[in-house]
């Protein structure tokens, strides 16, 4: 009877955690977050490898280049910087969702005086921040890019 008895609270409390987690999942999923840091402040910190290098936006750089965003040239040159460098893989955390707000007239001054026999046409290739950044992710084949996903 004895044994009975304790199978039955252990299915009893098997249900009970299953419904939990249907019902009202929140109140578990503290509870293993809770338990992942225990494990890894037993675990204890582990050495970075070589492997991996974050370059990353920071206020030196915001006030070296600017404030962000920067211009998508400025983005293309990173990407070319890193490819020639060797870089396995690059990866923006970064959602380019909207275009380019535009070329501003120092750029397209100084596209005109590099190149003054070709047309206009042309030069929108060399003025269109979008596109150089897109020809930089083509030629270096290792860019990953976020996407943001909204559910609802």
């Amino acid at each position: 009877m004895n044994r009975l008895s304790v199978t039955h609270v252990s299915v009893g409390i098997a249900i009970l955690v299953a419904l939990l987690r249907l019902v009202a999942p929140a109140p578990l999923e503290t509870l293993d977050l809770k338990l992942l840091d225990f494990r890894h402040q037993l675990r204890g910190p582990l050495a970075a490898g070589n492997d991996v290098v974050i370059v990353a936006i920071d206020e030196p750089s915001l006030a070296e280049i600017g404030r962000w965003p920067w211009p998508r040239t400025q983005l293309a040159k990173l990407v070319g910087g890193l490819t020639e460098a060797g870089v396995s893989v690059i990866g923006f955390d970064v959602v380019f969702d909207q275009p380019d707000p535009g070329v501003d007239l120092k750029t397209l001054r100084a596209a005109a005086a590099a190149a003054p026999e070709r047309p206009a046409r042309d030069l929108l290739d060399v003025v269109d921040n979008d596109e150089q950044l897109a020809a930089a992710f083509r030629a270096s084949g290792r860019v990953v890019l976020g996407h943001f996903f909204e559910f609802g």
